[in-house]
């Protein structure tokens, strides 16, 4: 990344949790194994094979502190990989998650209260009820 400017995302798929662990550790850990869970795209950069999705991304600033940098970086490229899998999260305090049921009631339209909301704030307050 620093050298080259560039790098590229992984969006991981429910079922890749092992993928997942296994690039969450320092790489010292597991040095030497787990090849088949890397490989390189057109570019060069290194992805995570199978993933829902690819981010082909160029670095336009670099932040250091202590001991961390922070890349700043625009999304260059999106690679389409298997875009109809829920996808893999982390919760430190849940663990790993898989995602992928709706996030909302069938027939409940969030946006139409929000703009119910809204037409009440805009009547003031004798339109708004109790």
């Amino acid at each position: 990344m620093v050298n080259s400017g560039k790098f590229a995302v992984s969006i991981l798929a429910a079922d890749q949790v092992m993928e997942g662990q296994y690039f969450s550790y320092p790489g010292r850990k597991f040095k030497y194994v787990g090849s088949e869970m890397i490989e390189l795209n057109s570019e060069g950069l290194p992805i995570v094979p199978n993933s829902i999705a690819y981010l082909s991304c160029e670095v336009f600033d670099r932040i250091e502190r202590f001991d961390h940098d922070l890349f700043l970086a625009n999304v260059v490229d999106v690679t389409e990989g298997r875009l109809g899998e829920p996808p893999l999260l982390y919760s430190a305090r849940h663990g790993w998650r898989i995602t992928g049921d709706k996030a909302r009631e069938k027939g409940v339209s969030i946006r139409d209260q929000l703009l119910e909301r809204v037409a009440q704030a805009e009547a003031g307050p004798e339109g708004a009820s109790t």
